[in-house]
């Protein structure tokens, strides 16, 4: 029998009940997916509300003391940095990028060479080369004019959140001085470690006349015992409205902690301070 030969109340009962079973695996799709997504919420909820019970200065003295351990056994570190820099506003659109190994050896000392850079001429001279040398130059000036602590910041407690993957008390941060290479935000501070996970702020003092605004965003990733950055993502908005983005990926390590020098098991101590990645952009380069 031929399809023009069935009743077309028949078809029709077919077609229904196609569309029906349909609906029926995407309703089926739809309840699974909300109870993944349902579930999901509840763990982050349930493991944030978990969290013992600290105030501010609480946290902000665990994380002092626990990065000072952790920076006391750093030895040495290799890894290879990507600079990406973008602009896009008056008077042209202009991009560069840089490739750099950086070396650390205790104390103190920070070594960035460049290996190999392209694009604009001078957004590589007169930002990213600038971006080496302000962070070669902090390196030796130490950190403790810049370090995440209550000599220099004013902490509250904004609440609990779970932040890629790790249970972090939220702290708001402000500087108690005026100083560029300070901040102003909000830091995620890992529960267990005691160690920054994730850094949102805006510099404290205005970096350069031209730039308007700057937000930044760090994250960092545990490896072993110790805490890395492994991304920087500075916005500047200019007063003539052009926009600079700067991005920096960190790349592998290869870490040694002092008690492991000589074992492929070292670590490196999470590094807090951001300067040297706000781009000084000037619109009329």
């Amino acid at each position: 029998m031929h399809r023009r030969d069935i009743p077309r109340k028949i078809i029709a009962s077919q077609s229904f009940g196609t569309v029906l079973k349909k609906c029926r695996y995407a309703a089926v799709a739809f309840v699974s997916l909300s109870l993944v997504l349902c579930a999901s919420a509840q763990v982050e909820e349930h493991t944030s509300a978990a969290l013992p019970q600290l105030t501010a200065h609480q946290i902000a003295s665990m994380l002092e003391a626990k990065n000072k351990e952790r920076a006391d056994r750093l030895n040495t570190y290799k890894s290879t940095r990507t600079y990406q820099l973008e602009y896009h506003g008056f008077p042209s659109h202009k991009q560069a990028s840089m490739v750099v190994d950086a070396q650390f050896q205790r104390p103190q000392t920070k070594q960035l060479t460049i290996v190999s850079e392209q694009g604009s001429g001078i957004l590589r001279e007169k930002v990213l080369h600038r971006l080496v040398e302000s962070e070669s130059e902090s390196a030796k000036e130490g950190k403790q004019s810049t370090a995440i602590s209550e000599e220099n910041y004013q902490f509250a407690l904004v609440g609990t959140e779970v932040k890629r993957g790790h249970a972090c008390y939220v702290l708001n941060v402000k500087p108690k001085k005026p100083n560029k290479f300070l901040y102003t935000g909000n830091i995620w501070v890992d529960a267990k470690d005691f160690a920054v996970v994730h850094i949102s702020a805006q510099p404290a003092k205005n970096p350069s006349f031209w730039i308007k605004k700057v937000q930044i965003e760090h994250d960092y990733e545990k490896f072993g015992e110790f805490w890395l950055p492994v991304r920087n993502t500075s916005v500047s908005s200019t007063r003539l409205g052009g926009q600079a983005t700067l991005t920096i990926d960190y790349g592998k390590y290869e870490v040694h902690g002092l008690e492991q020098a000589n074992s492929d098991l070292g670590g490196v101590a999470v590094v807090t301070d951001w300067r040297g990645t706000v781009p000084q952009i000037d619109p009329a380069l």
